[in-house]
């Protein structure tokens, strides 16, 4: 059994790398670089040069250092993009790490205990014991561990000279630290894993917690201490998107393709009438018009003097300040956030010129649904809105209360004068800006966005959309007429139909045309014996049931487990 000393070995070792000129202090400067880097890449996708050259002309850090510092505590891939960095990865390891329904890894088993805290988000953590392979699971939030499976569940530390300790390169740092660092789901596991070895300490997850906090709380001050824009005016990302999130209304998921149809039709760059959306979605006008008149929807319109919808939910057709070429055709949109965000809805790339409110100076960016692919000025960053502001709380129109207030800018110092005339407002970096919008659409629009994913329909169907419009006025319309009864599946939806042989050739028909467009759905078609019911299930991944509901057009009345024409509501 260790010796409970060897605690004050560990201690020791941390104090001395965490201590002014240790290995781990890196200065105000290099820590908040790791820090921007590390909450863009928790974002689940890799770095690349371009927005790492981004953050350091942001935070005016020396380039040549800055490179020099990313060189040795990141992972690359071949392309050079940052994949990994200082204990976070999108590399797999034995360490799995998810935040914010992205899934990643961690170095090693400390590594998952302060990253939460340095990510600002409460991670969820699967680990295996390297003795019985047993998993180790964990939750843990910037402030503690809040919960740990088994609760006997210990972690390995290894001892080193700090003065001798080499983190030169990521592979050195693995070598010295993380090959040695794991989780076990007993001290006596972790004791049989470590009997032949004086160098390691066996610690509890509580105690490994508390002894890494004291260690990168230094990095944590660095990022709100000496930084002009404090915490106290500049939320977190994750904390702005909690008041976001809360303030703005939601598209349900039978929402969601009729609002990215209407995107893409105004995209062609012409007002849009009920008509035309409905044409688009296969449906009549009045229904298109039904779906213009819902109160979620009619937040986002703006029409023009004929009845048309000149624009919708940040792009417009008509001329405005920041400026989207689409495809040949020049948009615009309603706010410096709105041209970050659109691209993934169109499925396009897209190219935005906005003119610097403070000096004139044109902000020019390349967006695709994937990234920001360049931006001129390297340094320009974008203004927000706090949801508690006045003008935010008092104005009952998106475009006064919001977009008014969220321009682009091509430096800090120009952004930071316009700031300071505009109570409310602050700044945040074009990839915090392209962060928020990944969210933003993914709340908004997910279950269309995973649809498109999923399945190339009707894009890639052997259907003429001439034949595909009819398909889903006659087939799919079936579906929705002739059901008896709709069930929610977790993977799905299931229907009842009738015991006649009529419909069950039908159903038949639909499974056939279904399959050729939507190869990701399974089907099961259940005939019940004693002339019972009929009944079809559609089932596929996750994101399946969301994207039937936007498909058949259901509404929440809809959804429910009654028969059609049942009078009881428990029936």
């Amino acid at each position: 059994m260790r010796s409970k000393t060897l605690h004050n070995r560990t201690a020791a070792m941390f104090q001395e790398l965490g201590k002014d000129g240790g290995l781990l202090d890196y200065g105000p400067n290099l820590s908040r670089l790791l820090i921007r880097v590390m909450r863009a890449l928790a974002e689940g996708r890799q770095v690349s040069n371009e927005q790492v050259d981004r953050i350091i002309a942001d935070l005016g850090i020396a380039r040549g250092d800055a490179h020099q510092f990313l060189r040795e505590i990141t992972e690359r891939d071949v392309e050079g993009n940052v994949a990994g960095i200082m204990g976070l990865s999108l590399n797999n390891t034995s360490h799995r790490f998810y935040i914010n329904g992205a899934r990643m890894s961690a170095w090693c088993a400390e590594d998952t205990l302060f990253l939460p805290a340095m990510l600002d988000q409460t991670a969820t953590i699967e680990s295996e014991s390297p003795v019985s392979g047993e998993k180790i699971r964990l939750t843990v939030s910037p402030q503690r561990v809040e919960e740990v499976s088994p609760s006997s569940a210990v972690l390995s530390m290894v001892i080193v000279e700090p003065d001798r300790a080499d983190m030169s390169s990521v592979e050195s740092i693995w070598s010295t630290f993380c090959h040695h660092i794991h989780f076990f789901t007993s001290r006596e596991e972790a004791e049989q894993w470590a009997a032949s070895r004086d160098d390691i300490e066996i610690l509890t997850v509580g105690e490994g917690f508390e002894l890494i906090r004291q260690v990168w709380s230094r990095v944590l001050r660095y990022q709100q201490g000496d930084n002009p824009m404090t915490q106290k005016n500049t939320p977190t990302v994750d904390q702005y998107w909690k008041a976001l999130d809360a303030a703005m209304p939601a598209f349900s998921p039978e929402e969601q393709r009729p609002a990215v149809t209407l995107l893409r039709e105004l995209a062609k760059g012409q007002p849009v009438d009920a008509a035309q959306l409905g044409r688009a979605l296969g449906v009549a006008a009045d229904e298109a018009r039904a779906f213009l008149n819902r109160e979620s929807i009619k937040a986002f319109v703006d029409p023009d003097g004929d009845g048309r919808l000149q624009g919708f939910f940040g792009l417009s057709v008509a001329p405005m300040h920041h400026r989207l070429e689409v495809d040949g055709r020049t948009l615009w949109t309603w706010c410096a956030w709105d041209t970050i965000f659109m691209p993934e809805l169109l499925g396009q790339r897209a190219r935005v010129v906005s003119p610097d409110p403070e000096t004139g100076e044109p902000v020019q960016l390349v967006v695709t649904p994937q990234n920001i692919e360049s931006a001129e000025p390297g340094n320009a960053v974008v203004s927000f809105l706090r949801p508690d502001a006045d003008d935010f709380v008092n104005s009952t129109n998106v475009i006064t209360k919001f977009c008014h207030f969220i321009f682009f800018f091509g430096s800090r110092a120009s952004g930071e004068r316009w700031v300071a005339k505009h109570p409310g407002t602050f700044l945040y970096s074009l990839d915090e800006a392209f962060a928020l919008a990944r969210r933003l659409n993914a709340r908004n629009f997910g279950s269309e966005l995973r649809r498109e994913e999923m399945t190339d329909c009707p894009i890639a169907c052997s259907l003429s959309k001439d034949e595909l419009l009819e398909r889903r006025r006659t087939v799919l319309n079936r579906l929705q007429t002739n059901r008896l009864e709709l069930r929610e599946l977790p993977d799905g939806l299931a229907f009842r139909f009738a015991p006649s042989s009529e419909e069950l050739l039908a159903l038949i028909q639909v499974i056939d045309l279904e399959r050729q467009c939507c190869p990701f759905l399974t089907f099961r078609l259940t005939v019940e014996p004693q002339e019972g019911p009929i009944w079809l299930e559609l089932t596929g991944p996750t994101g399946t049931r969301e994207i039937l509901v936007s498909e058949l057009g259901l509404g929440s009345r809809d959804r429910t487990f009654r028969y059609r024409g049942c009078a009881d509501a428990h029936c």
